[in-house]
């Protein structure tokens, strides 16, 4: 895990910054320990920042909700809003990690990187390679709640049955909808397709085409 470093934190100055001395050595106002969903720290105003002794850096966030649990999350003494952990304390991550089993842990790693590599070798057996295509692209006006309108891209070296995966532009028309398939060989069709009550012409649109193949 990479643990950010506190003192560049606290320079990007979000919101009022604070050092909570009085009451968080290791109990609140209320004699609530750290650690207790009922741990709780002062109010904030949004973005406002805390350095919370044994824990770590806080961030307050008035519009948060998640479950205080006393370390990561913690809430106000009033009002709505939590703080959140955003840099945890040594202190904090000592904690975490003592009594941990290092020599299982790393036998847990090792498993896991020779799992990986087994799915990568895997994945490199099957050949899988892309082909890439995009044309401007001018469709007729398509008809009303069942109309339909075909046109073509040639993607070279794609072939029936490779997977294709449309990138449609940002301009595409609202009541529309859109497939594609390799209707033979170096040819890609998109079928618009309209949903509405009322015909659309759609303007010249440009279209991308990635083809996925596999076992080659």
């Amino acid at each position: 895990m990479s643990i950010p470093v506190l003192s560049n934190i606290i320079r990007q100055n979000i919101g009022a910054f604070q050092i909570l001395s009085d009451v968080v050595d290791v109990a609140d106002g209320s004699g609530n320990l750290q650690g207790e969903s009922d741990y709780y720290l002062p109010a904030g105003n949004n973005n406002d920042t805390a350095l919370v002794e044994r824990l770590g850096l806080f961030v307050f966030r008035s519009s948060a909700t998640d479950p205080a649990d006393g370390e990561t999350c913690i809430a106000p003494v009033s009002g709505g809003g939590r703080w959140l952990l955003i840099c945890p304390s040594w202190d904090f991550i000592y904690a975490y990690i003592e009594g941990t089993d290092f020599a299982v842990l790393s036998d847990a790693i090792t498993n896991y990187a020779a799992t990986i590599a087994a799915h990568t070798a895997s994945i490199s057996a099957a050949n899988i390679s892309t082909l890439r295509a995009s044309a401007a692209l001018d469709f007729p006006s398509i008809a009303a709640t069942t109309g339909q309108q075909t046109l073509t891209i040639t993607v070279t070296g794609a072939a029936v049955n490779d997977a294709v995966v449309l990138g449609a532009p940002s301009a595409f028309p609202a009541g529309l909808s859109c497939f594609g398939w390799v209707s033979s060989a170096n040819t890609v069709s998109i079928t618009l397709l309209n949903n509405t009550a009322g015909a659309i012409d759609p303007a010249v649109m440009t279209w991308s085409v990635t083809i996925i193949k596999t076992g080659v």
